[in-house]
Parts: structure tokens; C-alpha cells; sequence
């Protein structure tokens, strides 16, 4: 307080609204210079981390193409996806990339007797994970483990004249791999003796098909059954597939282009199964794994997410597919 002529001196109101609005208008500049530090700074650190999540984005997918690159395989930037050749060199189908969270903790196989599976345990742990599974001795009491050989199949397709045998229709796939001499059924059907029966100096062979006549699979069902252990209402009703072959070969490495996991049961012979995953996840999931099926034995697996080959080991293989839901 100041002092005038003895006395206090004071301020008139106008004098006093003036240094407030002065006050104010200070304050407000100095909240304006605050807000535009803010803002300057949420925009720069906003594109700090924006560079940053693109650089990673940049380095992700490099890594994902350079390390698919490396493993002989095309990876689709544009689509996410690996390009798939057939072996001719046409293009087949663009994989979508496999969430490695399904193998990045399976380090083997799992193998379950019979006796031990059920079908609670099978729905928690095995149907819609990305851990394989072998059960053994599923089918031993199914009516193919003693009736299905070459002969068994080629008598029916050949009674019902089965469009199985020409490979013309769209659902009657027919795989022989390396084995170019076959290109359908009717030609399988058509070898020596000798060969099938894998007397003197025959010439291995090994084929797959989709049994695409409802009549032929209505009489081989009769034969056998989706495994216990998957719920009746999990089947997919689709066609199903089998293969047949000699030892020394088998299906090459390959992934699946289906709609669901599937099961493989086998029948007769033993057959080298072979597990890898796929080229995006080979930093995060564990190497090669394989196992060996015998006679009676299931194996439990998505092929669309694991890369897999078979190789047959001894006598005449036959195995019976199909997928579930």
C-alpha cells in the first residue's frame, strides 16, 4: 500500500478492472503458449511413434518375405499372404499366413493309447490347437483293417463303372506326385500284378483320391468310422480321401489347401509322418518333428498350418482321411 499526503492511496475501480484484464490477458497468453507447446509436442511424439510402428510394420514384413524367400517360398505384400505353385509352375492359391501362436510351444508329438483318450480330453487339448496327435490302436476292430488291399477297391469302382476312376469330374481329385505314368485311377487299377503285390524287381508307387461316388462310399463306410474320440457332430461331411502306396515313397513336403484340421487313420503298412512349421513361423516354433504310424493308429493334425511329408516304410500302405469340425 502506498502512502499520499499522509493518508492511504487507493485505487479507483477503473484502474483496478484494467490490471486484471492485464493479469488475464497474460495468463491467457501464457495458458495459449502452454497449449501450442502441447500440441507441438503430442505431434511430434506422435510421429515419432508413428515412425516408429511403421518402421517395425517395414521390418516385419521384410523379415516375413526375406525369411519366406530364403525357404523357396513367395510372399504377397499386398495380400499377406504366401503365393502357392503347383509343381508344373502354375499358380495355385495365395496362403494366408499362419498365427504362429499355434506351435510356438509344441516341441513334439503327443502320443495317446487309446484306452487313455476321450473325447472331453481330445476336445480340450488337441481339436482346435495346433498340437499334433497320434492315438494309438484306434481302429483295430474296424472291418477295413482285414479287408481293404488293392483289390478290395479296384473290384468296386470297377462294378460301379465309379466316376472315382476317370478324374474328369471336379470332387474326384487324384494325386500321384512324382509318378507321372498315372493320371487317374483306372490307370492304378490297370499295373501288374506283380507291382501291387511288390513281388521281384517291381517299381514302387504312391497315389491318393477323393472318393467322390456317393455309392461306393456308402458301401466302404460300412468298413469304417470317424475315430471314437471325435464328436459325431464334428464331422465334416465331406468326401473322403485315401492313399495307397509302396515303400521308398510318399507325399512329398506340402501344405493343405482344406477347411478344417483332419485325422489319418492308418490301415495297413507303416508310414513315416514328418512335421515342420511353416517358413513365417520357423524364428518363433521349434524344428522338424516326425513319428511313425502303424497299423490301427490315428494321427491328429491341421494341415493347412503344418508343413508335413510321408514316406511309407513297410508292406502296403492304406489310409483312410477326412476332416473335422
Amino acid at each position: 500500500m502506498s502512502v499520499k499526503n499522509g493518508g492511504p492511496d487507493t485505487f479507483t475501480p477503473k484502474e483496478t478492472k484494467e490490471t486484471n484484464l492485464a493479469m488475464n490477458e497474460e495468463a491467457m497468453s501464457f495458458v495459449l503458449i502452454r497449449l501450442q507447446i502441447s500440441v507441438k509436442s503430442a505431434i511430434l511424439l506422435g510421429m515419432l511413434i508413428g515412425s516408429v510402428m511403421l518402421r517395425w510394420e517395414l521390418w516385419d514384413s521384410a523379415l516375413k518375405h526375406g525369411e519366406i524367400a530364403i525357404r523357396g517360398y513367395e510372399y504377397d505384400s499386398d495380400r499377406d499372404c504366401v503365393r502357392v505353385y503347383k509343381r508344373n509352375g502354375q499358380f495355385d492359391y495365395c496362403r494366408p499366413l499362419v498365427n504362429c501362436r499355434m506351435c510356438e510351444n509344441v516341441t513334439h508329438i503327443h502320443e495317446v493309447p487309446n484306452d487313455d483318450m476321450d473325447p472331453e480330453l481330445f476336445e480340450k487339448e488337441y481339436a482346435f490347437t495346433g498340437q499334433p496327435l497320434i492315438v494309438r490302436n484306434v481302429t483295430q476292430d474296424w472291418k477295413a483293417m482285414s479287408a481293404f488291399d488293392f483289390t478290395f477297391f479296384r473290384d468296386i469302382y470297377d462294378r460301379l463303372n465309379s466316376p472315382v476312376l476317370y478324374n474328369t469330374e471336379p470332387d474326384c481329385q487324384f494325386f500321384s506326385w512324382d509318378f507321372s505314368e498315372f493320371s487317374s485311377m483306372d490307370e492304378v487299377f490297370s499295373m501288374p500284378r506283380g507291382r501291387y503285390q511288390m513281388k521281384g524287381t517291381y517299381t514302387p508307387w504312391y497315389i491318393g483320391w477323393a472318393d467322390c461316388d456317393p455309392q461306393a462310399r456308402a458301401i466302404l463306410r460300412d468298413y469304417y468310422e470317424t475315430p471314437w474320440f471325435i464328436a459325431k457332430e464334428s464331422e465334416s461331411g465331406r468326401r473322403d480321401w485315401f492313399f495307397m502306396g509302396t515303400p521308398g515313397f510318399g507325399a512329398p513336403f506340402h501344405i493343405d489347401n482344406v477347411v478344417h484340421a483332419s485325422w489319418q487313420a492308418q490301415i495297413r503298412g507303416r508310414k513315416l509322418w514328418q512335421l515342420q512349421p511353416p517358413p513365417e513361423c520357423s524364428r518363433i516354433c521349434p524344428g522338424p518333428m516326425e513319428t511313425v504310424l502303424e497299423a490301427g493308429d490315428v494321427i491328429v493334425v491341421n494341415t493347412n498350418w503344418w508343413f508335413h511329408a510321408t514316406s511309407v516304410l513297410d508292406g502296403l500302405s492304406i489310409t483312410i482321411t477326412n476332416e473335422y469340425t
